[in-house]
């Protein structure tokens, strides 16, 4: 949805979710062998001397030594391990909270249009109550120029014809304050009505960002329940876990 998609540049929880996928990396990169290589050039030559007087020599020979070491880290294995779990644990749970933020984004935007346009449907009510309050107010005139009614039924009206326009102002007020807070909320206008697809968002596993895929489906079981809970079971594994 459009609101889905200018929300996504200000969302502070993809940039949770994306640094807690770094840590994973990470994470994963100390359990990996060190290899590390290295290149020795060295230049040598050999004289013999019998006291000031040079008896042989050797030309400069150069010696050319490489190495190579792998090394593991067998000591802190079982820590690094448990670091995994919970980096994983973590990563996890901040891609569940950017999913419900987002979610939590549209909701609020959802709402905010159906307000919009449920006002719009009021004043629509006021604007036609003040066309009749009107008409009917310049029938009492003519009736009242007439002699068919007396001067206290055509204020009657005439108070009502104001009633009913203040009612309209109102209502015209209101929506303005409707629609300017939703344009400093999200920063585009309103749309005039709301399709099928703006709440399609509520019944797919993860949103339309091709990142999400991988992780969609390795986390379908908590997309099938509610995220709140989801996301307070994988809190409360990473808190046993950082205490062990």
């Amino acid at each position: 949805s459009v609101s889905q998609s200018r929300y996504r540049p200000i969302n502070p929880s993809e940039g949770t979710w994306v640094e807690s996928t770094a840590s994973l990396t990470t994470q994963k990169q100390k359990l990996l062998p060190t290899i590390s290589a290295g290149v020795n050039l060295s230049r040598s030559q050999s004289r013999v001397y019998d006291g000031s007087a040079e008896l042989s020599s050797t030309g400069p020979t150069n010696e050319l030594q490489l190495n190579l070491s792998l090394r593991q880290n067998l000591f802190r294995g079982g820590v690094d391990l448990k670091q995994l779990t919970i980096a994983e644990r973590k990563e996890r749970l901040t891609f569940l909270k950017y999913i419900q933020s987002q979610r939590q984004h549209v909701r609020s935007w959802l709402k905010d249009v159906a307000g919009i346009l449920h006002q719009t449907k009021i004043l629509s009510f006021h604007i036609e109550a003040a066309k009749q309050a009107k008409a009917l107010n310049a029938l009492a005139a003519r009736k009242e120029a007439s002699g068919l009614l007396g001067r206290r039924d055509l204020l009657d009206s005439q108070r009502e014809l104001l009633r009913v326009e203040q009612e309209n102002i109102n209502a015209q007020n209101a929506l303005s304050e409707l629609i300017e807070r939703h344009q400093r909320n999200y920063h585009f206008d309103a749309p005039q009505k709301l399709n099928r697809e703006d709440f399609a968002i509520f019944g797919r596993s993860a949103l339309t960002d091709p990142r999400q895929g991988q992780a969609a489906q390795r986390d379908q079981s908590f997309f099938e329940s509610l995220l709140p809970i989801a996301v307070a079971q994988l809190e409360r594994q990473i808190a046993q876990e950082d205490l062990l």
